[in-house]
């Protein structure tokens, strides 16, 4: 499927359907996250825990990733937060139309607390 998807066998090894995911350098990380923004996702997830990593190691990642790839993308989210917000807003304000008010409660109805014990 994956081949099928990506056009040929030799495409696989990079982008979108790479099967390294985000792993790799500093660059090969922007490269790949620039890939997933251009496609419209504007979130990720790592999972850096899993397998036998090292604390330490994680951190150190997680920190690189940081002062490395992260200031790219968040230069950026700003704008693209606001393009976003835009494009859903007739989305947003029909799925609202389509919502009933909030429901009412009787002014009547008590939560007693529990008998003390003893």
């Amino acid at each position: 499927m994956r081949a099928r998807l990506a056009g040929t066998p030799a495409t696989i090894g990079e982008g979108l359907l790479s099967l390294r995911g985000a792993i790799g350098t500093p660059e090969q990380l922007r490269a790949l996250l620039r890939q997933y923004e251009a496609a419209g996702i504007d979130e990720v997830i790592f999972v850096s825990q899993a397998g036998r990593n090292r604390h330490e190691h994680i951190c150190e990642s997680m920190e690189l990733f940081a002062a490395e790839v992260m200031p790219e993308f968040a230069e950026r989210d700003p704008e693209l937060t606001r393009q976003k917000e835009e494009r859903l807003e007739p989305a947003v304000e029909a799925a609202l139309e389509r919502r009933e008010g909030p429901r009412s409660v009787d002014p009547e109805y008590r939560i007693a607390p529990p008998p003390a014990p003893g």
